[in-house]
């Protein structure tokens, strides 16, 4: 058997994420049928150890050691669908909803009623990462390959990555957090978790209905609640898996002009990207059969998987934001908040809607590739190179209490403690920890 005060911010993200409230009004609050759980529930009473803020290095070229995400990879994909009671459904490998471009100005009502701060931990609450290898997994045996689980260092949601990049930072950015940890194999497994799976809008912040706006989803995913996808690449000698939500994809360009603004600073013209993007989708293969391909128990759950949907490339993924004209025109749009989730997940291109009180008048589009947002990263740079420490100092504590411990790691107040979990269940089914066991173990 196994089971498994946000501060205030500028920035309005897009579906099933729980984002901060950029208003001076009404934040967030969870529905009543939502249970709301201590930080330190199932936890032992005393922390046994403090994790400290890695040092701050030198970057740039005079260092000769900055850290970089290389070989990015696609791995896998999926989307949940609204479930019959029977079980809960994932479709593989998924798509996530096509950017429309709705002409501006339009008006969009203010986001109300109950959203997903974590599905993966709403649907599969003993097994969050479940649904990630199940996708990836499927992938690989499409592709004739399997997966070898015992190569990675880390599994974790690029949410933890930019919780532990935040208390690096330390100021009002710092959140209280808990990530609970697993040793498989010598893999270390980051399992999410949040106080409330969801929250109820408070009806001054416009995100979601923005993106309900400019994007559609396509065939067999119309009933989709979210697309996560899930990347691999070497950070800095770290060799990561790491699942995100995605908000939106190009789609294939149309005779119609579209009524935008790309900001002067990218490295290459919308016409360039989106030549390049369309000669990627075109090489993407389309999975349709709409039939359950298997099941898969989760705990007191089960795991309904679907295949349908299609792979998308890399390069066409967006993340959606919204801010209003007055906090823009007043310089509160924070790129060094903002940047890390972008290069966590080596997500491209980002779409910012402008509004007054929900009437957009303009998206600026922007690639990470450009030259503004790069001048951000090398300013950002020590911080990410401190994530690499933190992580390697995580990896190195979990590893040498071997696969039975159970850890958490809990920041209060901007201190960051590790405690044991009084409960030795697993967060994954036997025969999926049995997957990070290499031949040579």
């Amino acid at each position: 058997m196994f089971n498994t005060n946000r501060s205030r911010s500028f920035y309005q993200r897009g579906r099933g994420r729980g984002q901060p409230n950029y208003s001076n009004r009404g934040p967030a609050t969870p529905p009543s049928n939502i249970p709301v759980r201590e930080l330190t529930e199932g936890l032992h009473p005393a922390p046994f150890r403090v994790l400290h803020v890695p040092a701050r290095v030198q970057t740039g070229a005079a260092s000769g050691d900055d850290v970089e995400f290389k070989n990015v990879q696609y791995v896998g994909s999926y989307n949940w669908i609204e479930g019959t009671g029977t079980g809960s459904t994932i479709i593989v490998p998924g798509s996530p909803p096509q950017w429309t471009e709705k002409p501006t100005p339009y008006d969009v009502p203010a986001d109300r009623g109950e959203v997903f701060v974590d599905q993966n931990g709403f649907r599969v609450p003993s097994a969050t990462l479940l649904p990630l290898m199940v996708a990836v997994d499927q992938h690989a045996e499409d592709q004739g390959k399997t997966f070898d689980w015992s190569f990675i260092d880390i599994v974790t949601d690029r949410n933890g990555l930019r919780k532990l990049m935040r208390w690096i930072r330390g100021g009002t950015d710092v959140r209280d957090f808990r990530i609970d940890l697993q040793l498989a194999g010598k893999t270390v497994l980051f399992n999410r978790w949040e106080k409330q799976t969801k929250e109820q809008m408070s009806g001054y912040t416009y995100g979601f209905n923005f993106e309900k706006a400019n994007t559609k989803h396509r065939g067999d995913c119309e009933k989709s609640t979210g697309h996560h996808r899930i990347v691999k690449y070497d950070f800095g000698g770290i060799k990561m898996v790491v699942r995100f939500e995605v908000d939106a994809c190009l789609q294939k360009p149309s005779t119609g002009r579209q009524k935008s603004k790309l900001l002067p600073h990218a490295s290459s013209s919308a016409d360039d990207a989106l030549d390049s993007i369309t000669a990627g989708l075109a090489n993407t293969t389309i999975s349709s059969s709409s039939t359950t391909s298997k099941i898969v128990p989760a705990g007191d759950r089960k795991l309904i998987v679907e295949k349908g949907g299609e792979v998308i490339p890399q390069d066409s993924v967006i993340e959606l934001g919204t801010i209003s004209q007055r906090r823009l025109t007043s310089g509160q749009l924070d790129w060094e908040e903002k940047l890390p989730q972008l290069l966590l997940s080596q997500t491209p291109l980002h779409y910012l809607g402008v509004h007054e009180r929900g009437r957009f008048m303009e998206v600026q589009k922007r690639q990470v590739s450009s030259s503004e947002l790069q001048g951000v990263k090398r300013r950002i740079d020590p911080v990410i190179k401190q994530l690499k420490s933190a992580l390697e100092d995580i990896k190195r504590m979990v590893t040498q209490h071997g696969e039975r411990a159970r850890l958490s790691l809990v920041c209060r107040n901007g201190r960051l403690e590790v405690f044991e979990r009084q409960s030795g269940d697993s967060c994954l089914p036997a025969e999926y920890l049995e997957k990070y066991v290499g031949s040579d173990s």
